[in-house]
């Protein structure tokens, strides 16, 4: 199994209405997929018995606290100094958090702010073009380094990882936990396309480099368009999690995917956006833009004007 074969295992289903309803059909199966990825990674930590959950890009450290529930301990990493000090929960002696940027070496790492959100969770070290970033510089080091004294591969440990386009600095730095027998699966945001300035590493990238390691993706969600989050689990661990991954698929997919319930569902989206995308791709976006700014688009005439001023 790859990143493309179980994409193309979800958009099968729905085929027969992502050509007239593209936009639509892709937000009805974020809709199924994304509370299901979430209940299928701590299906799997209890199965595997982890004791040891590493939470990279934490906020407010949702991960780590449903893995304490289960009798895990928890490493909560959080780069941003604002989200640290008033988002992330206290330490306590199952938890644990760092302030500290990831990345594949050690020192100090200009990070951006949003400014009309400090705690936002699109702060990163690669900002997006156009948007208004206060600037802080904060240490950074490997995840290797910044585990080194929790003794963490010596019992089952897992990984959620959300770090806003620096995947690649993040897994280069974290090479030799990923080597542990331990390590035994991963909880990972990737992207189809650059969406952060200056990023290294697309969604295939990772899954080359985590092959490496014997990590393959099993399941998937569709966040949003051009990104999403995949787990990736060590091939040794599959015979013991194959059924939970198929009653995923089926709980995502095959029971529910009714042609009343798509229907119903399509109806309250905004229709004009399916449209547009129909638009642009087949007659390029300054067309779809146009017709879809006549009908009503604010985003497109947003679109116009800035491509007018260029």
């Amino acid at each position: 199994m790859n990143i493309e074969k179980i994409k193309k295992k979800f958009s099968n289903k729905l085929r027969p209405y992502s050509f007239l309803f593209p936009y639509s059909s892709l937000s009805y199966l974020s809709s199924k997929t994304k509370k299901q990825i979430d209940i299928l990674y701590f299906e799997i930590f209890e199965i595997l018995k982890i004791q040891n959950i590493v939470e990279c890009g934490a906020r407010e450290a949702t991960a780590s606290i449903e893995a304490i529930k289960r009798g895990a301990k928890a490493i909560a990493i959080e780069a941003n100094p604002t989200t640290f000090n008033q988002v992330t929960p206290k330490s306590t002696d199952k938890f644990t958090k760092i302030n500290i940027g990831l990345s594949d070496t050690s020192g100090k790492l200009d990070f951006f702010i949003p400014k009309k959100n400090t705690t936002a969770g699109s702060s990163t070290f690669l900002p997006k073009k156009k948007l208004d970033f206060n600037l802080v510089s904060v240490p950074i080091d490997t995840l290797d380094q910044v585990t080194k004294n929790f003794d963490l591969t010596s019992s089952p440990f897992s990984l959620w990882i959300d770090v806003e386009g620096m995947q690649k600095q993040v897994l280069l730095g974290s090479k030799n936990i990923l080597k542990s027998k331990n390590c035994k699966f991963i909880k990972i945001e990737v992207e189809e396309r650059e969406f952060f300035g200056g990023q290294l590493w697309l969604d295939t990238d990772v899954e080359n480099f985590l092959y490496k390691f014997n990590f393959i993706p099993v399941f998937l969600d569709f966040e949003r368009t051009y990104q999403y989050n995949i787990i990736f689990v060590k091939k040794d661990t599959l015979e013991f999690i194959k059924k939970n991954i198929e009653t995923s698929f089926e709980a995502s997919v095959e029971k529910d995917f009714s042609f009343f319930d798509i229907m119903k569902f399509i109806l309250k989206c905004n229709l004009l956006i399916d449209l547009k995308v129909i638009l642009i791709k087949f007659f390029g976006k300054k067309f779809g833009h146009f017709v879809a700014k006549i009908l009503g688009s604010k985003s497109s005439k947003d679109f116009l004007n800035r491509n007018s001023k260029e």
